[in-house]
């Protein structure tokens, strides 16, 4: 008993020592307990007084927020995957002193003044990790050296995005997995919690190891002709009409939750953050809305918790943000968008009509049309219409090769 009282003394000193010495913002509960979790296997590894020495730089130190990282940084490494410099033992930011930074308590890794962003560029381990992305993280896969994104889940019962692992799992099956319609992010590797000594629901906690990917937008922006562009809308709706055949709904499709491979076109699109995914029987498809980045227009603010059809509201966010990012002219793709974003959920379309609807749409773009450059585009000078002629023949013809219908 003695012992284990001089342990919870020592831990809970590791914790204070790490709050009083490490700057930085935790604004919510999930972000609390990774810090607890952090300072916990820290004391374990005799890590304390090294992760308070990286943060006491008076610019670009280690912040609270990033705590977990660091603490698993060898755990990752023996499973083969390298985070930053940033996180590893030791480490320090040794760069010069920058006039003109944002205060730690406005600024973020998403974001940052001139001289910080030029910082972050001639120094990538400068950059924080944003504190709205807190569960995820880049490393590069030892094994394939290839950039990944790991992203830590809960599973405990009753916690919201408690059935986020499940669900990747279910749709990362290999007869899943190899589907065409299958819009999913891959995941890699399903990785276990580290085994610890320290008081840690690690059971609770694991890890999955998923592509990096780009912001839908961006997947855009290299898109120079109408097909391309349409394409990427063909996909999102393919993608929630496998999930709808499956019984499950993503209940949080938005910008930053539809991303797309680089490299293209063409590009892959992918769904991810599935936190608020879960099955609903589609005889009698009603649920409770908990909240999202959109809010459709059948949800009654005034009321707690209401009632609603997931699966419309699925079909509603998808021509949202396409309608926001697409810009498109076309009288096809207006009328289709339209009908998913009946704002009676009665008169919307289902995903598998609106499927159907935009492969018909698809089939009837003439070649004048597809061939036009997207409507999202924006030209800033000559330099950039010089830059889009010279990629515009190639993509046509990989347009023509791919036979996109």
């Amino acid at each position: 008993m003695a012992t284990q009282q001089h342990g919870d003394s020592q831990t809970n000193d590791a914790m204070k020592r790490l709050w009083k010495g490490v700057p930085g913002k935790l604004a919510t509960l999930p972000q609390k307990e990774l810090f607890r979790m952090a300072a916990l296997l820290l004391d374990e590894q005799g890590r304390v007084d090294d992760v308070i020495a990286s943060a006491s730089t008076p610019l670009f130190g280690i912040e609270r927020h990033e705590l977990f990282w660091v603490a698993l940084f060898p755990y990752l490494r023996d499973c083969g995957y390298r985070l930053r410099a940033r996180y590893a033992p030791g480490w320090r930011y040794t760069g010069s002193v920058v006039e003109g930074a944002w205060p730690r308590n406005i600024r973020d890794g998403f974001q940052g003044s001139p001289v910080e962003r030029d910082e972050y560029a001639r120094d990538p381990n400068s950059q924080p990790l944003s504190i709205f992305a807190f569960r995820t993280i880049h490393a590069i896969c030892e094994a394939t050296n290839e950039d990944v994104v790991i992203k830590v889940l809960c599973s405990e019962k009753g916690r919201i995005g408690s059935k986020e692992l499940e669900i990747l799992r279910f749709l990362n099956e290999e007869h899943r997995r190899s589907h065409p319609h299958n819009h999913c992010v891959p995941v890699s590797a399903f990785l276990d919690f580290p085994a610890t000594d320290v008081d840690i629901p690690s059971s609770e906690f694991s890890f999955v190891v998923m592509p990096a990917l780009q912001d839908v937008k961006f997947g855009l922006r290299d898109c120079l002709t109408r097909a391309f562009a349409l394409n990427l809308f063909q996909q999102a709706v393919e993608g929630v009409a496998y999930l709808h055949s499956l019984g499950i709904v993503h209940r949080d499709i938005s910008q930053g939750n539809v991303m797309t491979t680089t490299g293209g076109p063409p590009h892959k699109l992918y769904l991810i953050d599935f936190g608020l995914a879960r099955r609903v029987n589609p005889v009698s498809p009603q649920a409770h809305w908990i909240g999202g980045r959109w809010t459709p227009p059948e949800i009654n603010s005034k009321e707690f918790r209401p009632s609603y059809d997931p699966y419309k509201v699925d079909v509603y966010n998808v021509a949202r943000l396409f309608s926001f990012l697409l810009h498109s002219r076309n009288d096809g793709f207006k009328a289709l968008a339209a009908r998913m974003e009946e704002a009676d959920p009665e008169k919307r379309c289902a995903a598998d009509e609106a499927l159907q609807a935009c492969r018909q749409l698809m089939r009837s773009l003439p070649p004048w049309q597809a061939y036009r450059f997207s409507p999202h585009l924006h030209f800033i000078g000559l330099k950039d219409v010089r830059r889009a002629l010279t990629r515009y023949v190639p993509e046509v013809y990989r347009y023509r090769k791919c036979r996109i219908a």
